[in-house]
Protein backbone atom coordinates (compact mmCIF):
# COMPACT_ATOMS: atom_id res chain seq x y z
CA UNK A 1 0.00 0.00 0.00
CA UNK A 2 0.96 3.20 -1.00
CA UNK A 3 2.00 5.65 2.07
CA UNK A 4 -0.10 8.90 2.96
CA UNK A 5 2.88 10.79 1.80
CA UNK A 6 3.75 10.01 -1.54
CA UNK A 7 1.05 10.15 -4.77
CA UNK A 8 0.46 7.81 -7.92
CA UNK A 9 1.02 9.58 -10.56
CA UNK A 10 1.69 9.22 -14.30
CA UNK A 11 5.67 8.72 -13.05
CA UNK A 12 5.00 6.49 -10.45
CA UNK A 13 5.30 6.76 -6.92
CA UNK A 14 6.49 10.41 -5.94
CA UNK A 15 6.80 12.68 -2.90
CA UNK A 16 4.41 15.73 -3.00
CA UNK A 17 7.21 17.98 -4.17
CA UNK A 18 7.75 16.17 -6.90
CA UNK A 19 4.05 15.61 -7.75
CA UNK A 20 3.04 19.34 -8.05
CA UNK A 21 5.43 19.77 -11.55
CA UNK A 22 5.52 16.09 -12.62
CA UNK A 23 2.88 17.33 -15.95
CA UNK A 24 5.22 20.38 -16.54
CA UNK A 25 7.84 18.17 -16.81
CA UNK A 26 6.02 15.69 -19.15
CA UNK A 27 4.79 18.01 -21.40
CA UNK A 28 8.63 19.36 -21.48
CA UNK A 29 9.86 15.58 -23.13
CA UNK A 30 5.82 15.14 -25.31
CA UNK A 31 6.76 19.11 -26.89
CA UNK A 32 10.45 17.85 -28.01
CA UNK A 33 9.33 14.97 -28.90
CA UNK A 34 6.09 16.58 -30.87
CA UNK A 35 9.29 18.48 -33.04
CA UNK A 36 11.76 15.59 -33.18
CA UNK A 37 8.93 13.94 -34.95
CA UNK A 38 9.40 16.34 -38.03
CA UNK A 39 12.93 15.85 -38.28
CA UNK A 40 13.57 14.51 -41.40
CA UNK A 41 16.16 11.64 -40.71
CA UNK A 42 13.15 10.31 -37.28
CA UNK A 43 10.22 7.33 -37.88
CA UNK A 44 8.65 7.92 -34.68
CA UNK A 45 9.27 8.19 -31.20
CA UNK A 46 8.08 7.19 -27.59
CA UNK A 47 8.19 8.21 -24.44
CA UNK A 48 8.57 5.95 -21.05
CA UNK A 49 8.44 6.08 -17.02
CA UNK A 50 11.46 6.04 -15.36
CA UNK A 51 11.25 3.63 -12.13
CA UNK A 52 11.66 5.00 -8.78
CA UNK A 53 10.96 2.27 -6.67
CA UNK A 54 13.53 -0.53 -5.55
CA UNK A 55 12.19 -4.00 -6.44
CA UNK A 56 13.62 -7.22 -6.91
CA UNK A 57 16.76 -7.23 -9.83
CA UNK A 58 16.64 -3.39 -9.33
CA UNK A 59 17.92 -0.48 -7.06
CA UNK A 60 16.75 3.31 -8.43
CA UNK A 61 19.32 5.91 -9.33
CA UNK A 62 16.84 8.64 -9.75
CA UNK A 63 13.27 9.40 -7.75
CA UNK A 64 11.87 8.88 -11.20
CA UNK A 65 11.33 10.80 -14.23
CA UNK A 66 10.56 10.58 -18.11
CA UNK A 67 12.25 9.32 -20.96
CA UNK A 68 11.64 9.97 -24.51
CA UNK A 69 13.15 8.52 -28.06
CA UNK A 70 13.28 9.58 -31.32
CA UNK A 71 13.77 7.17 -33.40
CA UNK A 72 15.96 7.65 -36.29
CA UNK A 73 17.47 5.75 -39.20
CA UNK A 74 21.35 6.05 -41.13
CA UNK A 75 19.12 5.01 -44.20
CA UNK A 76 16.66 8.11 -44.20
CA UNK A 77 19.85 10.79 -42.95
CA UNK A 78 21.25 9.38 -46.24
CA UNK A 79 18.38 9.69 -48.45
CA UNK A 80 17.20 13.39 -47.10
CA UNK A 81 20.96 14.47 -46.23
CA UNK A 82 20.19 15.33 -42.29
CA UNK A 83 22.44 13.49 -40.89
CA UNK A 84 23.51 15.01 -37.26
CA UNK A 85 27.71 15.58 -37.39
CA UNK A 86 27.51 13.06 -34.27
CA UNK A 87 26.19 10.36 -36.92
CA UNK A 88 28.02 11.33 -39.99
CA UNK A 89 31.29 9.85 -39.32
CA UNK A 90 28.98 6.17 -38.69
CA UNK A 91 27.19 7.20 -41.96
CA UNK A 92 30.31 7.71 -43.65
CA UNK A 93 31.79 4.52 -42.63
CA UNK A 94 28.39 2.57 -43.70
CA UNK A 95 28.87 3.96 -47.16
CA UNK A 96 32.20 2.98 -47.24
CA UNK A 97 31.00 -0.93 -46.52
CA UNK A 98 28.44 -0.59 -49.10
CA UNK A 99 30.48 0.53 -51.60
CA UNK A 100 33.45 -2.35 -50.36
CA UNK A 101 30.19 -5.00 -50.89
CA UNK A 102 29.56 -3.60 -54.20
CA UNK A 103 32.70 -3.62 -55.76
CA UNK A 104 32.79 -7.48 -54.36
CA UNK A 105 29.92 -8.24 -55.94
CA UNK A 106 29.73 -6.19 -59.45
CA UNK A 107 34.05 -6.49 -60.03
CA UNK A 108 33.17 -4.94 -63.63
CA UNK A 109 31.17 -2.31 -62.68
CA UNK A 110 32.62 -0.94 -59.70
CA UNK A 111 31.91 2.32 -57.96
CA UNK A 112 34.78 4.00 -59.08
CA UNK A 113 33.49 3.28 -62.88
CA UNK A 114 29.83 4.31 -62.26
CA UNK A 115 31.10 7.76 -60.21
CA UNK A 116 33.71 8.13 -63.64
CA UNK A 117 30.67 8.90 -65.73
CA UNK A 118 30.03 11.64 -63.74
CA UNK A 119 32.98 13.66 -63.82
CA UNK A 120 33.36 13.12 -67.99
CA UNK A 121 31.37 15.08 -70.58
CA UNK A 122 30.73 12.34 -73.16
CA UNK A 123 30.60 13.43 -76.84
CA UNK A 124 28.21 11.13 -79.08
CA UNK A 125 30.24 8.44 -79.01
CA UNK A 126 30.28 8.43 -75.01
CA UNK A 127 26.12 8.04 -75.17
CA UNK A 128 26.42 4.37 -75.54
CA UNK A 129 28.43 4.07 -72.25
CA UNK A 130 26.49 7.08 -70.50
CA UNK A 131 23.82 4.91 -70.85
CA UNK A 132 25.13 1.61 -69.43
CA UNK A 133 26.64 3.85 -66.74
CA UNK A 134 22.89 5.18 -65.79
CA UNK A 135 21.90 1.47 -65.48
CA UNK A 136 24.40 0.46 -63.35
CA UNK A 137 23.94 3.69 -61.16
CA UNK A 138 20.28 2.28 -60.83
CA UNK A 139 21.27 -0.96 -59.35
CA UNK A 140 23.83 0.29 -57.04
CA UNK A 141 21.30 3.18 -55.59
CA UNK A 142 18.62 -0.02 -55.13
CA UNK A 143 21.77 -1.82 -53.59
CA UNK A 144 22.92 0.61 -51.52
CA UNK A 145 18.90 1.28 -50.04
CA UNK A 146 18.85 -2.90 -49.40
CA UNK A 147 21.77 -2.67 -47.59
CA UNK A 148 20.58 0.18 -45.24
CA UNK A 149 17.79 -1.22 -44.47
CA UNK A 150 19.04 -2.95 -41.46
CA UNK A 151 20.85 -2.13 -38.31
CA UNK A 152 21.29 1.68 -38.65
CA UNK A 153 18.59 2.71 -35.98
CA UNK A 154 20.41 5.60 -33.60
CA UNK A 155 18.03 7.91 -31.24
CA UNK A 156 17.10 11.11 -30.14
CA UNK A 157 16.93 10.71 -26.25
CA UNK A 158 14.57 13.34 -24.24
CA UNK A 159 15.07 12.82 -20.70
CA UNK A 160 14.20 14.75 -16.85
CA UNK A 161 15.47 13.12 -13.98
CA UNK A 162 13.96 14.08 -10.75
CA UNK A 163 16.04 14.36 -7.56
CA UNK A 164 16.00 15.41 -4.46
CA UNK A 165 14.42 12.92 -2.22
CA UNK A 166 16.12 9.60 -2.01
CA UNK A 167 18.49 10.65 -4.39
CA UNK A 168 21.65 13.54 -3.44
CA UNK A 169 20.90 17.13 -5.51
CA UNK A 170 23.05 19.18 -6.69
CA UNK A 171 22.05 22.26 -4.85
CA UNK A 172 20.28 19.72 -1.45
CA UNK A 173 16.93 20.66 -2.80
CA UNK A 174 15.03 18.93 -4.95
CA UNK A 175 15.46 19.20 -8.86
CA UNK A 176 14.89 18.26 -11.78
CA UNK A 177 17.43 17.56 -14.42
CA UNK A 178 16.83 18.13 -17.93
CA UNK A 179 18.73 16.74 -20.69
CA UNK A 180 18.47 16.08 -25.00
CA UNK A 181 20.86 14.11 -26.82
CA UNK A 182 21.97 11.75 -29.63
CA UNK A 183 22.40 7.69 -29.07
CA UNK A 184 24.64 5.92 -31.15
CA UNK A 185 24.68 2.37 -30.22
CA UNK A 186 22.58 1.13 -33.00
CA UNK A 187 19.57 -0.73 -32.79
CA UNK A 188 20.26 -0.61 -28.17
CA UNK A 189 20.43 2.83 -27.48
CA UNK A 190 22.07 2.21 -24.04
CA UNK A 191 24.19 5.27 -22.58
CA UNK A 192 26.93 3.59 -21.48
CA UNK A 193 28.64 0.25 -22.23
CA UNK A 194 31.80 -0.39 -19.73
CA UNK A 195 33.29 -3.14 -22.07
CA UNK A 196 34.06 -0.45 -25.35
CA UNK A 197 37.00 1.37 -23.22
CA UNK A 198 39.01 -1.82 -22.89
CA UNK A 199 38.91 -2.08 -27.06
CA UNK A 200 39.86 1.56 -26.91
CA UNK A 201 36.55 3.52 -27.44
CA UNK A 202 34.46 5.91 -25.72
CA UNK A 203 32.24 3.75 -23.14
CA UNK A 204 29.70 6.71 -23.50
CA UNK A 205 26.85 6.19 -26.48
CA UNK A 206 24.78 9.26 -25.56
CA UNK A 207 26.06 12.81 -26.43
CA UNK A 208 24.32 14.89 -24.74
CA UNK A 209 24.37 18.18 -26.55
CA UNK A 210 21.91 20.47 -23.83
CA UNK A 211 21.31 20.03 -20.20
CA UNK A 212 20.22 21.86 -17.07
CA UNK A 213 19.10 21.54 -13.77
CA UNK A 214 16.64 23.46 -12.15
CA UNK A 215 15.17 23.20 -8.47
CA UNK A 216 11.55 21.76 -8.47
CA UNK A 217 10.14 24.76 -6.53
CA UNK A 218 11.07 27.37 -9.28
CA UNK A 219 10.15 25.38 -12.29
CA UNK A 220 7.18 27.21 -14.06
CA UNK A 221 5.07 27.52 -17.50
CA UNK A 222 7.18 30.12 -18.87
CA UNK A 223 10.58 28.38 -17.85
CA UNK A 224 9.13 25.03 -19.60
CA UNK A 225 8.65 26.97 -22.76
CA UNK A 226 12.01 28.38 -22.69
CA UNK A 227 13.32 24.87 -21.90
CA UNK A 228 11.54 23.15 -25.01
CA UNK A 229 12.97 25.90 -27.42
CA UNK A 230 16.24 25.77 -26.21
CA UNK A 231 16.54 21.78 -26.49
CA UNK A 232 15.22 21.56 -29.80
CA UNK A 233 17.73 23.76 -31.29
CA UNK A 234 20.42 22.43 -29.54
CA UNK A 235 19.23 18.97 -31.19
CA UNK A 236 18.14 20.17 -34.36
CA UNK A 237 21.74 21.85 -35.23
CA UNK A 238 23.77 19.03 -32.96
Amino acid sequence: MTPATESVTACGTLQPVFVRKVELCRDWVEQVLEAIEGFDDVYGTNINEVENRHRDGFIPFTDGGFDGLGYATLRDAHSTGAAPSVIQPYLGSEMKGIEKAWDEENPEHPISWIRADEEEHPTLPGIERSRECEHWREKFYEFEDEYMREGGTYFYKVRVLFHGDQHSSQSGEPEAYFMVGINTDFEYGRDHIPWLACYGSNPNCTKWVWEKTVKIKNLTPRRIESFVRQAIKALASA
